[in-house]
């Protein structure tokens, strides 16, 4: 009853065949897609009504492609069988399946998600228009089925899948998903805005970055990557809004956890500059040799700057290093440890000593670079012995005294006296 108050009666009449015929084309055409392609070693798709590819056994017995089965599944069809499935009630849910199904048909056809569906056979057309109205007819009613409806209609408007390309449509149907917090709508909206598109010599949607900054929040919140990036780069920029460091590190990390190589470029810069975050080489150093290992050219180009920079200001940054000449805590020199960063500002290390809790900020001047291999006890041995330390960090001949080599120096011994 509620269905019918909201089409009305006509509609929901003619809806209700719709239903029955199209679920009885699909499910004849199932049958013979069983029927031709079962064999010793194929079988039919009951979804695609192609040879199943990749095969999954249903609980019913019948066969599916596991790419279809995983499809309806993930868009809210429980039962991927429709062989199997008694008549459908007239709802969003059956209006919204039905659909589906002849979508997902249309992807075995090659017809990809995000490009136009130009020159469809007639055969595959009608199927389509009638997936249209019934998508059509379950975008104005209330519940997942009905987003989901609504933003399928968006993409087919926006790339001409089967229909006239019309954005104006697009954007009505994108809005209307959004707003029944539809995570995918939502993004697809503020891409929309962010960009703007030219529709014709009369009419445009201009952008709007308040808007886009909006969608792409909501949608971020949802985990949505694409969206994570807009709304970060956004907030980093001050566009539709405020200059929010803290959000743009926020969306960039979980991006980058995600092993995004756009965000982990990002990300690395704002620990570099401290934009938001505290200044930390050593972080900024670790996201931009991610983000390079993951093939991204700025982060590349941006780890070769900031490696430059680190070899002229802090040398030792992450490396073993050895205290000297330490007078306001001379307790501390002779200590190991590692420089796990560098504050710029203070133009100090700040290191890790062995046995000691926190972080020591150092001068420069105030660490050496520590000996292969050595440890507390066996620098502490000779920390009284300055000339060792001075040559710390020199190079030496293997064997010789330096880097190298962690032994105390020998002393040279008074020869015998001669007679």
């Amino acid at each position: 009853s509620a269905m019918v108050a909201s089409l009305g009666e006509a509609t929901a009449v003619v809806l209700a065949a719709k239903v029955e015929e199209l679920q009885g084309s699909l499910q004849k055409r199932g049958l013979a897609a069983v029927q031709q392609h079962e064999s010793p070693t194929t079988s039919g798709c009951v979804v695609c009504m192609e040879k199943a590819v990749n095969k999954a056994t249903l609980t019913c017995g019948h066969n599916t492609c596991a790419n279809c089965a995983s499809e309806l599944k993930a868009r809210g069809v429980s039962e991927p069988c429709l062989l199997c499935k008694p008549a459908m009630p007239l709802s969003a849910d059956s209006l919204w399946e039905l659909g589906l199904r002849v979508y997902v048909k249309m992807q075995r056809k090659n017809l990809r998600p995000n490009c136009a569906w130009d020159g469809l056979l007639p055969a595959l057309q009608k199927e389509w228009d009638d997936a249209i109205e019934l998508w059509t007819a379950a975008a104005e009613l209330e519940g997942p089925a009905s987003a989901e409806a609504a933003h399928a209609l968006g993409s087919a408007y926006k790339w001409g899948q089967g229909v006239a390309p019309d954005l104006v449509k697009a954007m009505g149907y994108y809005q209307a998903a959004a707003e029944k917090d539809h995570g995918q709508a939502q993004h697809a909206l503020g891409a929309m805005h962010e960009e703007g598109y030219e529709y014709d010599a009369e009419f445009r949607i201009a952008k709007d970055l308040f808007a886009a900054r909006r969608w792409h929040e909501k949608a971020a919140e949802k985990g949505h990557v694409e969206s994570r990036l807009a709304y970060a780069r956004l907030c980093f920029n001050g566009d539709g809004g405020l200059v929010e460091f803290s959000e743009a590190q926020k969306h960039w990390a979980a991006a980058a956890d995600r092993n995004i190589p756009a965000a982990c470029t990002s990300l690395g810069m704002l620990y570099i500059n401290g934009q938001g975050v505290a200044q930390s080489l050593a972080k900024g150093r670790k996201y931009l040799q991610k983000g390079e290992g993951l093939g991204d050219k700025d982060g590349s180009t941006y780890l070769k700057s900031v490696e430059k920079r680190i070899a002229e200001v802090c040398p030792l940054l992450e490396k073993s290093v050895v205290v000297q000449g330490l007078e306001s805590q001379p307790e501390l020199n002779g200590m190991v440890g590692v420089a796990t960063d560098y504050a710029v500002e203070d133009d100090r290390y700040l290191c890790t000593l062995d046995g000691r809790e926190g972080l020591v900020k150092l001068r420069p001047e105030c660490v050496r670079k520590a000996p292969k291999g050595a440890t507390q006890s066996a620098v502490a041995e000779i920390a009284e012995d300055s000339a060792w330390l001075d040559g710390v960090d020199k190079a030496t001949p293997t064997g010789g005294n330096g880097p190298n080599n962690t032994t105390r120096p020998k002393k040279k011994g008074k020869g015998k006296k001669k007679k």
